[in-house]
């Protein structure tokens, strides 16, 4: 080799060959989900590591010209005469290379600088897993280490940036600049790739041994550097290069194309093989950064550096490559340069020109390392609270860090940026699951995107606690949805759309072009509310604005269908929880600002939040206010703050015109309300149009019924029900209708007789319309209701019981296993619950609102004694204990009872009725303590007992006790003393008083257990010994193990966590 200058050699480093890299191990990714897009190319989503068929990119001008920021057309970051490039904003203040190395020499002399500590374990690493094909369901980014990415569009195209395999990161080996955290994988593991993107020609983001075997491993991978840094790919003997200035961007299409022979493509598998004709697109655009440029100390700022955009298949990318945000002057350690002190300092004004022009982003990568000592570095190099505030400015919903972890390039710790990436988060009030970074736990954090959960990163937690944490997270969220779900907001309105006969579009077009309407869409107060008498189609008019905001609209359109019949769908909170499901069901990156909520943690307001922006116009629908019956003025007290609060989010109601729905919607801009009144002559048109329609649907119909007395018991029925009801419930509720419920064809008749009132939609009966109801419960009372309303409540109530007792049973679904989720059972194809179903839910409803002096008590308590265990099982697979309790409070409440006492009388009364139901008449004086047992079959008085006048200093008192029910005197017991407290115990076999039990029943015989648990006792007499498997645990006997239920019944928790439950004959045990 001839002799070469010093100079000489330190060129021919810029560009040839240098030391092979280490052997890989491991590697990085994370998954990204876009929260909601609308794709504008249709891609093949089939190519890449193949054999046998290629894409090659095609690269032209963009074919749409996208908005500018004004006065780039100066070219502000050009040097006079082409002598390089610049960063022309006061944010930056340029430091000579010169003094850069003269200051590290100082502070290595004078022992100034640290030398972070590399020992092992550094940064946790594995190897990625790449996808097999170009399928890939949601934007993924594996982090191959340092600046290098690996992006997977869901469109099928990838995109590597800035990629750097190599040991060390400067054009002669030094020990200090040696890579400390392997590569992840070899470039030949690699799926193919489409395009290269290079942000600088820094050593430690453009690596020319990298560059050459990319070249040769992808030979129709496509580079994109910023401008000046063709000529360099150029002497590498790569030609298929495009270079960019700023704001520049180039049309990207991979063509399919046949593998010539002998020309590797790839070497992994045939199932990537492209499929389809059809070209995989993008665009791909090269943005300002705050940076410099050097492969040599000759060639400082000679090419352009720059941050690049990708967008494909609706998904865009933002690379930020490497960047300051700010200068900051030199400070002490312990000084804050983000503080008041230093607010003044100007910021780099091209990243919100970024997020205004190219954004908003799906995901960001930027830089977080590399920044101490800030005043040297922070120019040209972020630090984690400059890399939060450039992630806001860019608009980016989600980010991962980079530049951080690979080489020691500057004198911070390790592991420091993303610790103080978390602490910067809470600084800005970022949700820290929206920026983070790769580490061991990434499979964890990486599934995150896919199913919309934030899990704050906890670094170096362990794969094991970061999956756990993220599957109780997961957990959370899914019970939180369910929580929310009343009913199906969705299938809510689809059925009243097919319910009230279909939808014509003809029918509500005439809104779209109304001067009203089009205000609400850009007025400020963004409320509309539409109001109308019944029957003039205000339903049906806002199901089509439903679907033609949904075709027009970007932004979500939520819709609300209230109905006065349903229970489910007539309340303000079920309005609520319905909008806020839809809205989480179209926008499932806000579940975490519920979950907050659901949580009991603060949080900010759902349209609060830093990512606001990042929503588009919000459309709120709900229908028919005036059927919400629960809570109706908050609900308009709500729509009217937030109305007024919330400008991207738009509110249209509909209602009658009623006093004090009108009160509350009424406006001062007459505008802002949409009366069909007014409107009468289009609204006359739409109702032409509809008929004439129907009319050509319709057959000729049946003659008059005769039937009339089942059609009023069927419209009773369905009035007075809390929900609508199935057939078989209907049948279920009426004994008339009985004989028929299985002639299909005679129910038909029977309804289309009702037709005019009812309609059957999914199996289950309506009114075609609230004011249909209405008219019922006014003008049709007397022919519906001849005997009052009280007296169906009652006969609801009378067929509930017998049908529920007929048909409850143990383990109805035949389970097996009564201790399984419920999300568990899978319902029979014959559902034994079918006709029962509505009566477990309202049979205490009906109760209520039965005529209590006609009502048969008895038949209630002894359904209540035969069937409760298995009502609650019922109540379980229906998903509906919370209702079961509430039915508990209102039977308790219903039926309970106070006793009143005076000059020798006992009467006891019913509170729910008003009424005394006993009356009792002693003779042993005036009681003054009484007490009831829990079954209210025993009665106890206490008097005052006579004394002879020598013994008044020690006073004595008489219990007494009736048997309620024969109205029978039992018992009479003395004490010494006055009885202050007085109850029964549980199974009503004692009194229970301060000076100790008192026998209520002659001769109590009681079960028991040995004091050793071995033995079940009869009257303190052992009966049968306990087999083993039956015992009693050990640790918990015997007071929470053991306990009598009656005279003659015994309950053991048995170590096998089973209930014995003992009944004493007189003959043997079982």
């Amino acid at each position: 080799m001839s002799a070469c200058s010093p100079l000489q050699v330190l060129k021919r480093l810029a560009f040839g060959p240098r030391i092979t890299r280490a052997s890989i191990t491991s590697g990085n990714r994370a998954f990204w989900q876009k929260p909601h897009f609308t794709k504008t190319i249709k891609m093949s989503s089939i190519g890449g590591a193949g054999v046998g068929a290629g894409f090659y990119a095609v690269v032209s001008s963009p074919a749409q010209i996208v908005t500018q920021p004004e006065g780039i057309e100066d070219k502000a970051h050009h040097l006079k005469d082409g002598k390089g490039f610049t960063n022309p904003w006061d944010s930056y203040v340029p430091t000579s290379t010169f003094q850069v190395f003269k200051t590290l020499l100082w502070r290595k002399i004078t022992g100034q600088s640290k030398s972070p500590d590399v020992t092992p374990p550094t940064v946790p690493v594995r190897t990625p897993e790449f996808f097999p094909t170009r399928e890939t369901p949601k934007l993924r980014a594996t982090w191959l280490g340092h600046a290098c990415y690996l992006v997977e569009f869901p469109s099928g195209f990838r995109v590597l940036f800035d990629p750097v395999f190599e040991d060390c990161c400067s054009p002669i080996q030094m020990k200090s600049l040696k890579r400390f955290t392997p590569p992840p994988c070899e470039i030949e593991d690699m799926p193919i790739v489409d395009a290269v993107v290079i942000s600088h020609n820094h050593y430690d983001h453009l690596s020319y041994p990298t560059i050459l075997r990319i070249s040769k491993k992808f030979p129709d991978a496509h580079f994109f550097a910023p401008l000046g840094n063709k000529i360099w790919f150029e002497k590498c003997g790569i030609t298929n290069v495009t270079e960019l200035d700023w704001w520049e961007s180039r049309d990207v299409k991979l063509e399919s194309k046949p593998n010539t022979e002998g020309k590797a493509v790839s070497v992994t598998s045939h199932e990537d093989q492209p499929t389809s004709t059809n070209s995989i697109a993008a665009t791909i655009g090269a943005l300002p950064c705050q940076h410099i440029s050097a492969r040599t100390p000759f060639d400082k700022c000679k090419t352009l550096w720059a941050s690049w955009s990708v967008e494909s298949g609706g998904v865009k990318v933002w690379f930020g490559g490497d960047t300051g945000y700010r200068t900051v002057p030199s400070l002490p350690p312990s000084a804050d340069d983000y503080s008041e002190e230093f607010s003044h300092l100007p910021v780099c004004p091209a990243f919100a020109q970024i997020g205004t022009h190219r954004g908003p982003f799906d995901l960001g990568l930027i830089p977080i390392g590399a920044y101490e000592p800030r005043w040297m570095w922070s120019p040209v190099h972020a630090d984690p609270k400059d890399a939060v505030n450039i992630f806001v400015d860019t608009k980016c919903r989600h980010a991962l860090g980079m530049h951080w972890g690979t080489w020691v390039l500057t004198e911070e710790d390790v592991l420091e940026p993303p610790r103080k990436l978390g602490e910067a988060l809470r600084w800005k009030g970022v949700d820290e699951g929206r920026f983070r970074v790769c580490d061991i736990e990434d499979g964890a954090y990486a599934l995150m995107g896919l199913i919309n959960v934030e899990l704050r990163p906890i670094y170096g937690e362990g794969a094991q606690m970061a999956f756990r944490r993220l599957h109780d997270e997961v957990r959370r969220s899914e019970n939180c949805i369910q929580d929310i779900r009343l009913t199906g907001p969705r299938d809510d309105e689809t059925r009243i759309e097919d319910t009230k006969g279909g939808l014509l579009q003809e029918s509500y077009r005439w809104i779209l072009d109304h001067r009203s309407f089009e205000q609400w869409q850009h007025d400020p107060l963004s409320r509309l509310w539409i109001e109308g008498d019944s029957g003039e189609g205000k339903t049906m008019l806002l199901c089509g604005l439903v679907n033609e905001l949904e075709k027009t609209s970007h932004g979500a359109t939520v819709s609300y269908f209230c109905q006065a019949a349903d229970s489910h769908i007539n309340s303000a909170t079920a309005v609520l929880r319905g909008l806020l499901l839809l809205l989480l069901s179209q926008h499932p990156s806000l579940i975490h600002h519920a979950r907050a909520k659901y949580d009991q943690a603060e949080s900010k307001g759902l349209f609060e939040d830093p990512n606001a922006w990042d929503l588009p116009t919000t459309y709120l629908i709900i229908d028919a206010l005036d059927e919400c019956t629960t809570d109706l003025p908050k609900l308009l007290e709500f729509i009217m703050k937030q109305s007024t609060k919330h400008t991207c989010v738009r509110w249209l109601v509909s209602s009658r015109n009623l006093p004090h729905i009108e009160e509350k919607l009424y406006f001062a801009d007459s505008k802002m309300r949409l009366s069909l009144e007014v409107n009468a002559f289009s609204v006359a048109n739409a109702v032409a149009m509809y008929i004439q329609w129907k009319m050509s649907l319709l057959a000729k119909q049946k003659g008059e019924s005769d039937d009339d007395e089942l059609c009023k018991l069927v419209l009773a029925t369905v009035t007075l029900a809390y929900r609508p009801l199935a057939l078989e419930e209907v049948v279920a509720l009426n004994k008339q209708l009985q004989d028929i419920g299985d002639d299909t064809d005679l129910v038909q008749q029977l309804i289309s007789r009702c037709g005019s009132l009812l309609t059957i939609q999914s199996g289950l009966f309506y009114f075609v319309h609230q004011s249909a109801k209405d008219f019922i419960l006014a003008e049709g009372v007397q022919e519906v209701f001849p005997s009052g309303k009280d007296h169906v409540h009652r006969i609801f109530l009378t067929r509930s019981i017998e049908t529920m007792s007929k048909d409850l049973l143990r383990d109805i679904y035949s389970l097996a296993d009564l201790g399984c989720g419920i999300e568990e059972v899978t319902k029979p194809d014959t559902d034994p619950l079918v006709a029962s179903r509505y009566s477990c839910v309202y049979w205490v409803d009906h109760l209520c609102n039965s005529n209590l002096e006609t009502l048969d008590k008895d038949s209630v308590d002894a359904f209540l004694r035969n069937k409760y265990v298995f009502w609650l099982e019922a109540l379980s697979l229906e998903v509906s204990m919370i209702k079961g309790v509430i039915s508990m409070a209102k039977l308790h409440s219903l039926f309970q009872l106070i006793i009143c006492y005076h000059e020798g009388t006992v009467k006891i009364w019913n509170l729910s009725s008003h009424m005394c139901t006993k009356t009792l008449r002693v003779r042993d004086g005036n009681p003054y303590r009484v007490a009831l047992s829990q079954e209210s079959n025993q009665l106890a008085c206490v008097f005052l007992a006579q004394m002879s006048p020598i013994r008044l200093e020690k006073k004595a008192s008489v219990v007494t006790t009736w048997d309620m029910r024969r109205d029978v005197r039992l018992q009479t017991h003395s004490t010494q003393g006055d009885l202050w407290n007085l109850f029964y115990d549980t199974m009503g076999t004692h009194l229970q008083t301060e000076y100790g039990p008192i026998g209520a029943t002659p001769e109590p015989l009681l079960m028991d257990i040995s004091h050793d648990g071995n033995w079940i006792t009869y009257s303190g007499k052992n009966v049968l010994r306990i087999p083993v498997e039956h015992r009693a645990h050990r640790y918990l006997f015997p007071t929470t193990t053991c306990k009598p239920i009656c005279g003659t019944k015994l309950a053991i928790l048995t170590q096998a966590g089973h209930v014995w439950l003992c009944v004493y004959t007189g003959r043997r045990k079982e």
